[in-house]
């Protein structure tokens, strides 16, 4: 979108702005990038338990499973 309005990068785009004395648009300022994560499953599931309160002692059966299959998950995300 940036190409559409300026011919050049973004550092020249901001410098042109500030040179003539007004304040550079919103889509001026570069963007970090930080890659999602994805789902913490084990704190989820951690917090469900103690939300629903089970009885001690009680199982959970197919948590490692599930933890394995949301992680392989995560990793396939973008």
């Amino acid at each position: 979108m940036l190409a559409k309005f300026f011919d050049g990068n973004a550092k020249q785009l901001i410098e042109k702005y500030k040179s003539e004395g007004k304040e550079p648009p919103w889509y001026a300022y570069p963007a970090l990038e930080k890659r999602w994560e994805g789902l913490p499953i084990a704190e989820i599931l951690d917090c469900e338990i103690d939300f629903i309160r089970l009885k001690p002692g009680s199982k959970v059966i197919g948590r490692e499973e599930l933890i394995k299959f949301v992680t392989e998950w995560n990793q396939q995300q973008k």
